[in-house]
């Protein structure tokens, strides 16, 4: 008997882990917050602390598949992909450039 396991659109399986890609605006990123994360169970709030770099994993423990030989599930390891919007308005254009000027040391 041949078993061919197709992959899955959102997560990828690690023996019992899954992991996940969230997308994280960026200033949720910046600043802090909550995000929403898809589990096999439903969604849940993941806490974002601020000055989360894009590529940085943060590990959901036991929401991963069920254990084959035991008690309890994996984990589920959400790793953030920040998001800028495709477009922004002025009034946010011009605040993020006096941002950019207080941390280039320049005077707004």
């Amino acid at each position: 008997i041949k078993i061919k396991v197709r992959s899955h659109p959102v997560y990828e399986r690690r023996d019992d882990d899954l992991n996940v890609d969230i997308a994280v605006d960026y200033l949720t990123a910046a600043l802090g917050g909550e995000v929403q994360v898809p589990t096999m169970t439903g969604r849940v709030t993941m806490k974002v602390p601020q000055a989360t770099s894009g590529g940085r994993v943060f590990r959901l423990p036991g929401q991963g598949m069920p254990k084959l030989k035991g008690e309890g599930r994996g984990n589920l390891y959400a790793k953030v992909r920040v998001t800028i919007p495709d477009a922004m308005t002025d009034k946010e254009r011009d605040l993020l450039q006096q941002v950019k000027g207080l941390r280039e040391g320049k005077a707004v």
